[in-house]
């Protein structure tokens, strides 16, 4: 169980590359 060396994905980092998608989704739209 390496869990310390493995990245723990933060709420705050999901809500960034989601912050970070829907921009992008947007703009394909338009």
């Amino acid at each position: 169980m390496a869990d310390e060396n493995t990245p723990v994905t933060t709420e705050s980092e999901e809500e960034d590359q989601q912050l970070r998608i829907e921009p992008v989704g947007l703009e394909t739209e338009m």
